[in-house]
């Protein structure tokens, strides 16, 4: 008979202010933590002792499971509580195979089969343990209590399987970098606002007319500024706005001209209520990031933004944004800063399918860039270099990743998405 090991612990992350503290949770070791699980399509489970105490399993009792003989045999047993994803959704299987076969992990809602997410992963080697993983990554939190495994999965040949610990993995203290979350308003590709305007001043979203420099996302938005001075456009958003190490907002500008930019955070409903910020661009017919800082502005208050672009003017010009966003401030986490905004640096493409390029200037000497998985694991390490550098990710799997940037007592930190 054909045997392969299984093995599941639950591991749950959770950082305080620079600390991180993780809790185990096990499912099944077999050891002092049994899950029992009840098959079907002629599919069997048992607990016994381990046939295989070698190499990466040395553990006493081992689940075993026969196959079955359909192509949907498999098992299931419930969890006590739902499943608590944090920083990593990564489920990880030790398996003892004699063959090489696919193998399939479903989580589902006890009282709704319809509610499931599942993942398919293979083993790489036969007749020695081995630990393979199921990415679960972008599945929301709290809401499966079920699990159901399928071994061989659509294979019809009744085989016998043991395994043993079944998890969910969570990221070391000391593997990913505390990273700081940005509240992104609107970028046109992902996350949408839809501005109305006043005094003759209009919007729309566009494709890009000026694909270059920092900003080469497809889609911007396009404003008409008006023709009087208090000419403007304004949008709710649907929470209010949370200040918290930092009240920066910051917007990518394309201008042909050098003017006056504000922006105003209102509470609905009692226009009194408000604070605003005045700002000007730099440079002309290219792309510019502009800063509005609302250090004395409170937080959970406001949940309205109105902007007026050539502030005060009374010449209808045609302006383009993206990336309306409030930065994070990250100084007082120990782990990462961000580069003063004299060196800001572009990160593009992003989203991605091959490569990732970001231009900086002004590096120290002995810089380096980091790529982690969502799960925290430390994938690529390399020296940069002052302009522009390119990091191959095209051998990645699709998904979330983060890229952080070492500079003797500065960091930058950047979510990366591979398509």
């Amino acid at each position: 008979m054909k045997t392969i090991l299984l093995s599941v612990t639950i591991l749950i992350l959770t950082i305080v202010a620079n600390a991180q503290t993780v809790t185990d949770k096990m499912y099944a070791d077999y050891e002092n933590i049994n899950i029992e699980f009840a098959g079907f399509g002629n599919s069997t489970f048992d607990v016994i002792q381990n046939p295989y105490s070698t190499g990466i399993n040395t553990s006493d009792s081992v689940g075993v499971v026969h196959s079955g003989n359909q192509t949907w045999s498999g098992l299931w047993a419930n969890t006590s509580e739902t499943i608590k994803f944090t920083n990593t959704n990564t489920f990880k299987i030790k398996v003892y195979s004699p063959i090489i076969t696919t193998f399939n992990l479903k989580i589902e809602d006890q009282n709704d089969q319809g509610t499931y997410h599942e993942v398919e992963s293979t083993n790489t080697v036969i007749n020695q343990w081995e630990e393979i993983e199921f990415d679960f990554s972008g599945v929301p939190t709290d809401l499966y209590n079920k699990f159901v495994l399928f071994f061989a999965y659509n294979d019809t040949i009744d085989t016998t399987f043991y395994f043993d610990d079944l998890f969910l993995d969570v990221v070391e203290a000391d593997t990913l970098p505390a990273q700081p979350i940005d509240t992104m308003y609107a970028d046109y590709e992902n996350t949408d606002i839809t501005f109305a305007g006043y005094g003759n001043c209009t919007f729309e979203k566009v494709t890009n007319p000026h694909i270059t420099g920092i900003n080469t996302s497809n889609n911007v938005g396009l404003v008409h500024s008006g023709n009087e001075t208090w000419s403007g456009m304004w949008a709710n958003t649907s929470h209010t706005i949370m200040f918290e190490n930092n009240n920066v907002i910051r917007m990518k500008i394309y201008s042909p001209i050098i003017t006056a930019f504000n922006i105003k955070i209102e509470q609905q409903g009692n226009s009194s209520v408000s604070d605003s910020v005045t700002t000007s661009n730099t440079t002309i017919n290219e792309w510019e990031i502009l800063e509005f800082d609302f250090s004395n502005s409170t937080t959970n208050v406001y949940n309205k933004f109105i902007m007026s672009f050539d502030f005060n003017g009374t010449t209808d010009t045609t302006f383009y944004f993206d990336d309306l966003f409030l930065d994070v401030d990250t100084t007082t986490n120990n782990s990462i800063h961000f580069i003063d905004k004299m060196t800001f640096i572009s990160v593009y493409p992003n989203p991605t399918t091959d490569y990732i390029n970001f231009d900086i200037k002004t590096l120290n000497k002995n810089a380096t860039v980091v790529i982690y998985s969502s799960n925290g694991k430390k994938l690529l390490t390399k020296s940069i270099k002052n302009g522009v550098n390119q990091i191959n990710i095209s051998n990645f799997r699709n998904g979330l990743y983060f890229l952080q940037i070492e500079d003797g007592n500065r960091s930058f930190s950047s979510k990366i998405i591979k398509e």
